[in-house]
């Protein structure tokens, strides 16, 4: 921009806001800017405050809903298990993995995960100690890294309302600590 152009547009300016010709730039930037109705002139702080309050109740509550796991997500993960699972052939797995989407149905419906908390173990140890071959093998790295991650599934689901959880025994002799 040449200095002429900047000072065509703070004359219009200045005859816009109905400042005088020979006002500082100053001047004619601050009527410019309370007529435009840009500057504020005072804040409301307890306003901002309950905002902020608002808005961190609203993180609160997205956080709390998202560490939440729901039954679908037990009966998902273990379906994306049995799906890199098939990929490897291996008849042992594949009867861990049907016990384990068995387990993963009944949690669903009855909200008890001990059950397949105990498979998802197996399948675990099982992974971990017979890799399929020597070298990068897609299907066996995904379902050992969801075999891993299902106990924190597990762990975050809580069971529903409706389901009735039996309380659990002591059986003479066991060691309860």
């Amino acid at each position: 921009m040449t200095d002429q152009t900047v000072a065509g547009q703070i004359g219009q300016i200045a005859r816009n806001t109905g400042v005088d010709q020979g006002a500082s730039e100053q001047d004619i930037a601050l009527a410019a800017q309370s007529s435009a109705g840009l500057g504020v002139t005072e804040a409301d702080l307890d306003a901002i405050r309950k905002q902020l309050a608002s808005f961190q109740k609203q993180l609160n509550d997205q956080a709390a809903a998202s560490h939440k796991a729901s039954p679908d997500d037990l009966t998902g993960s273990v379906a994306s298990l049995a799906h890199y699972i098939e990929g490897l052939a291996d008849q042992a797995l594949t009867e861990l993995v049907t016990d384990a989407a068995e387990a993963a149905k009944a949690a669903a419906e009855g909200g008890n995960t001990g059950a397949l908390s105990g498979v998802v173990g197996k399948l675990e140890k099982y992974l971990s100690s017979h890799p399929p071959y020597p070298g990068e093998n897609f299907h066996y790295n995904n379902a050992l890294a969801i075999a891993r991650h299902l106990p924190d599934v597990i762990e975050r689901v809580a069971p529903r309302d409706d389901a009735e959880v039996p309380p659990g025994k002591v059986l003479q002799g066991s060691v309860v600590g």
